[in-house]
């Protein structure tokens, strides 16, 4: 096969009017500047205790270093990023050729930075009252739960190097373990037990 060298056009630039001023807007997004501004957005997002903070201060960060790098519009002491956004933002952005591929990029890898920081804690709390069931189980089985416990505990301090869908696969994998144990062992679960089990709006059986 014949390669072909492609030669690309250099940037253009587009251009709007805002009272009687000409704004000149870039209209594409290089790599290194995509990748500055996902960082920044990141740090941003991550520098509050409430996310929603985190997200407004990063969206306006966002639009304020675009405005300044990719338009003639001066960012001085009396920018305001409010104005911006309510009067030429949207103007600015629908010139830009490779913005919607931009946020994409970003909400991809915001996706995945939430997947991996799934709450530990909470992933730990739900291990830890795994292993209280098993320990409940120990004292109506026989010593084979012991393996099944020390397995467990073993997965416990690992259990940062889980994913979302392993834990769904251990605390699914733990309650058919209940139920097969329960088969095997009749009476081996107590009433509460048996209670949450049962589907909503099914009567409890007569004694």
């Amino acid at each position: 096969m014949n390669k072909v060298k492609i030669n690309f056009p250099e940037a253009e630039t587009k251009e709007f009017s805002f009272y009687k001023q000409t704004i000149i807007v870039e209209t594409f997004i290089d790599y290194e500047k995509e990748i500055k501004y996902i960082k920044e957005y990141i740090e941003n997002l991550n520098k509050y205790s409430h996310f929603a903070d985190g997200f407004i201060v990063a969206e306006k960060v966002l639009m304020s270093h675009i405005v300044e790098d990719l338009t003639n519009i001066e960012i001085g002491e009396d920018f305001d990023s409010n104005l911006v956004e309510k009067y030429v933002w949207k103007d600015i952005k629908n010139r830009i050729d490779n913005y919607d591929f931009f946020r994409m990029h970003l909400e991809d890898i915001l996706s995945l930075i939430q997947k991996d920081q799934l709450s530990l804690s909470a992933i730990e709390e739900i291990l830890n009252e795994a292993m209280n069931g098993f320990n409940e189980l120990s004292k109506n089985i026989n010593e084979s739960v012991d393996f099944i416990r020390n397995s467990f505990a073993k997965l416990i301090d690992n259990f940062k190097d889980l994913n979302v869908e392993d834990l769904k696969n251990v605390i699914n994998g733990f309650n058919n373990s209940l139920e097969d144990l329960n088969k095997r062992v009749p009476g081996l679960l107590t009433e509460n037990q048996k209670e949450e089990k049962r589907k909503p709006g099914r009567p409890k059986k007569l004694e």
